[in-house]
């Protein structure tokens, strides 16, 4: 799983999250957590949900944060993604067909 064979990731020193290491949230003010669950010190200016917890529950967190965006992506009316896009876009929410 891990590089090196010491079972954990290696991090780039870059802030700019090359080698692959996408940031899913912030947790609380001084690190960032990946798609995995694991946390890695860093700061972004993207906009992304905060998380915060016990130390060791970043992996449980990150799952329930999935889960729950799965089940607002099936549950949230089609209509609903409709007028986002149109107010991101500055139309009316009427779009042509």
């Amino acid at each position: 799983m891990g590089q090196a064979g010491h079972g954990a990731r290696v991090w780039p020193t870059d802030r700019g999250f090359g080698g692959g290491t996408c940031a899913l949230a912030r947790w609380g003010d001084e690190a960032l957590v990946n798609t995995y669950g694991e946390r890695f010190p860093g700061r972004s200016q993207a906009v992304l949900p905060a998380f915060l917890g016990p130390a060791g529950t970043e992996q449980e967190v990150a799952t329930r944060y999935a889960h729950f965006a799965a089940w607002w992506r099936r549950s949230a009316p089609a209509s609903a993604g409709r007028a986002h896009a149109a107010r991101t876009r500055g139309s009316s929410g009427s779009a042509a067909a």
